[in-house]
């Protein structure tokens, strides 16, 4: 609404669709958590590990073991040099224990252009 108010319509149409996706589905919610995770969006990683929570327990569980929380929490530390940061090796991690999973592999090749 606020951004309805300020004429930020584009922005609000943008942030409508990515929580609807969100909120509707475990791949978007996923999808979510592993941008927030590429940008370093430690609030938006917190809110989206929450509701992959809620949708999908068993992808939840994998990154439990690989300590997601821990990576969530490290967010800030790791802006000045991501490719050293715990992000990185959670992602491969992630990657390898779900060798199904198209967001895990994608995130990681994102993650290293």
């Amino acid at each position: 609404m606020t951004r309805i108010e300020s004429g930020k319509f584009s922005k609000a149409r943008d942030a409508f669709r990515g929580n609807y996706f969100l909120e509707q589905n475990r791949e978007g919610a996923t999808t979510s958590f592993l941008l927030a995770l590429l940008m370093s969006d430690r609030e938006g990683a917190r809110r989206s590990l929450e509701t992959v929570s809620r949708l999908d327990p068993e992808r939840m569980r994998v990154m439990s073991r690989l300590d997601v929380y821990g990576v969530v929490e490290s967010l800030p530390s790791g802006r000045s040099n991501l490719k050293a940061s715990r992000v990185r090796r959670f992602l491969l991690n992630l990657a390898l224990e779900t060798t199904d999973d198209v967001l895990a592999r994608t995130a990681v090749l994102s993650f290293e252009r």
